[in-house]
């Protein structure tokens, strides 16, 4: 099994990946879009061996719906091919148990899938093949990326879209959080049951904003947690009355949800690559490289890291609680 892409559900578990499988009603099957949103198609029980080894058959473009499910019309690949499938084939080695979807009659499992062309190339438009191969990369150089997330998101009732906490804010206010503390517990206690190495919560500097860490993990595992940090809590909450996004800027004027990404590099000998005791900022020459391409390339990147246009309001006022600008210190 690939370190990068082993199962923390069945890992904790001391469980096969076939053991864990064969205890789920359903499994589905999904890949993360270009917004961060799943896609894919829901397995019965009987029929998941089947599409482990064949796949199936869905739009390839689906990954590229806009935010509010537009078709991507301007892709002449698409149009011009006649809407093409594309193979979706599940990874074992994914498998996890989606605990806010299960219920004590019916058990639910996911399992991420490859995005593959009809003829069974890797579609390099996917975003988590992109990460997979930038990770390639730095393993041809003995180095592994061990990565974590800062998530930030609003809740907001459904029936009268007032704020989760009502009209106070709850910024590291225990007291604040307690008539609400068994809402976030179950939150926190459903996102491990399903291998999501969630680690701190706390209220944040919005009405109904709240914050989850994470613990740092290697490789393509770090992005499959935040992934599934957001498809868990979007579906947690709407089970329970509650709407919770991760919009850029839903309340105007107002403080922003923010994902912020909190990165190492490691020597396969364990060693860390960004330090160098001789230095006097104890930053080695790699480090120093590293953090002047993200500087250099960050226009570039940035719109793949937050694609729609609603992520542009982050920086809209005068006053920025979020980083407007390239720049960069040591602590």
């Amino acid at each position: 099994m690939s370190s990068q892409e082993k199962c923390p559900t069945c890992s904790a578990a001391k469980e096969t990946e076939d053991d864990l499988l064969s205890k789920f009603d359903y499994v589905i099957c999904t890949i993360p879009g270009t917004h961060g949103m799943p896609y894919g198609r829901v397995v019965p029980r009987h029929l998941v061996q089947k599409v482990l080894k064949d796949g199936f058959g869905l739009f390839r473009g689906i990954g590229n719906f806009g935010i509010n499910f537009e078709i991507p019309k301007q892709i002449k690949e698409y149009t011009e091919n006649n809407w093409p499938n594309g193979l979706f084939l599940p990874i074992k080695e994914t498998a996890r148990e989606l605990m806010w979807c299960s219920t004590p009659s019916r058990r639910i499992g996911n399992l991420v899938c490859d995005l593959l062309y009809a003829n069974g190339e890797q579609d390099e438009v996917c975003p988590r093949d992109t990460l997979r191969r930038q990770l390639r990369r730095l393993e041809a150089m003995g180095i592994k990326l061990r990565s974590s997330f800062e998530c930030e998101y609003m809740v907001f009732r459904k029936d009268t879209s007032e704020p989760l906490g009502g009209g106070v804010l709850q910024y590291g206010n225990a007291d604040l959080l307690d008539q609400d503390l068994d809402f976030h517990l179950d939150l926190m206690d459903v996102m491990r049951g399903s291998g999501i190495p969630v680690e701190f919560f706390n209220g944040e500097s919005e009405l109904g904003q709240y914050e989850i860490t994470m613990t740092p993990t290697e490789g393509l595992e770090a992005a499959d947690a935040a992934f599934f940090l957001r498809y868990g809590i979007r579906a947690f909450c709407q089970r329970r009355g509650y709407r919770a996004t991760f919009m850029t800027r839903p309340c105007f004027p107002g403080h922003s949800n923010g994902m912020h990404l909190n990165h190492s590099l490691w020597g396969s000998d364990g060693r860390d690559v960004f330090h160098d005791a001789n230095d006097s900022q104890h930053l080695s020459t790699f480090a120093r490289h590293w953090v002047a391409g993200l500087l250099d390339m960050d226009r570039l990147w940035q719109p793949w890291c937050a694609p729609p246009s609603t992520a542009t309001a982050a920086f809209a006022t005068d006053w920025r609680p979020a980083p407007s600008t390239g720049t960069w210190k040591t602590a």
